[in-house]
């Protein structure tokens, strides 16, 4: 039976403060965004690799160097795209929450994270 895995949103680069904010502003979004997460990690509880999730949701997207975004899909009219970066680690079975942005940031978002990934998370091979 494969190994459940656990949830850090320890990261430095997270923002509580920035989850609150979304949550507030864009409640369903936020909504979607969770479910998708709870999705996410019980395909990983299940035993499927990252790699096979990614292929089979259209909810979760590459974003390079192991992480990969979570998003509210089904998009629904006039919602505000948002993304949840993780980053689940293979050797620990961890599955870090590592930042929480929009569709019109993504660019900078995605270099904070990829810095923080070299910085602290990146596995060998990875």
């Amino acid at each position: 039976m494969p190994s459940a895995w656990t949830i850090n949103n320890d990261a430095s680069c997270f923002s509580r403060s920035a989850a609150k904010s979304f949550q507030k502003n864009y409640p369903q979004e936020f909504v979607n965004i969770m479910a998708n997460l709870d999705r996410y990690k019980s395909a990983l509880d299940s035993g499927i690799h990252p790699e096979q999730i990614k292929k089979e949701n259209t909810f979760v997207h590459n974003e390079g160097k192991g992480v990969v975004s979570i998003t509210q899909h089904p998009l629904r009219k006039g919602a505000h795209p948002l993304r949840l970066y993780v980053y689940p680690c293979l050797t620990t079975h961890v599955l870090h929450i590592l930042f929480i942005g929009d569709k019109h940031h993504q660019e900078k978002d995605i270099q904070t994270i990829h810095n923080y990934v070299k910085k602290n998370l990146q596995e060998p091979n990875a």
